[in-house]
């Protein structure tokens, strides 16, 4: 019993930041005019009872053309080169174990282009935390994200590493 009470006692969510790359895999629409995504992200993890965090994100993500966007692009005169996004998100993440956790998040995406403005975002995913040593772990996640601004959204799935460590 004492063995029990003492693996359930190491269940579930931590107090932590993490730090990592981003790779992003464009879906639907926004795959027809952009490659892969690439970026980083800091996440701060706070728990709020014993198997869920309250999450808080801020990362840059920026996508570039595909070859054939780019050359469209460049012949009719416009500008060719890739703009970012901050996007800046909150919500939470639930361990169903001392490792693995499913999670969701909304918020706002911020263009960094001229006039890109600001879209609502939303991103549910699931991931797994593996220790490295006292207090620090690797996080591993994948999600599908969406940017949704007026009549468009822009969706892809979105694959992140971090280094964890405890707070």
């Amino acid at each position: 019993m004492g063995i029990a009470a003492m693996c359930h006692a190491q269940l579930g969510a931590k107090n932590k930041l993490s730090i990592g790359p981003e790779v992003a895999l464009p879906m639907g629409d926004a795959a027809d005019a952009y490659q892969l995504g690439y970026g980083l992200s800091l996440q701060g993890e706070y728990q709020l009872v014993q198997q869920f965090n309250l999450t808080a994100s801020i990362g840059y993500l920026t996508f570039a053309y595909k070859k054939e966007i780019k050359d469209l692009l460049k012949a009719v005169g416009e500008k060719t080169s890739s703009s970012g996004s901050i996007p800046l998100k909150a919500g939470g993440k639930y361990y169903f174990s001392d490792k693995l956790y499913g999670g969701a998040e909304i918020g706002a995406s911020f263009s960094t282009a001229k006039g890109g403005g600001t879209a609502f975002a939303y991103a549910p995913a699931i991931g797994i935390n593996l220790p490295l040593a006292n207090r620090y772990g690797l996080d591993v996640s994948i999600r599908f994200e969406g940017w949704s601004k007026e009549a468009a959204t822009y969706r892809f799935f979105g694959l992140r590493a971090a280094f964890t460590f405890g707070i």
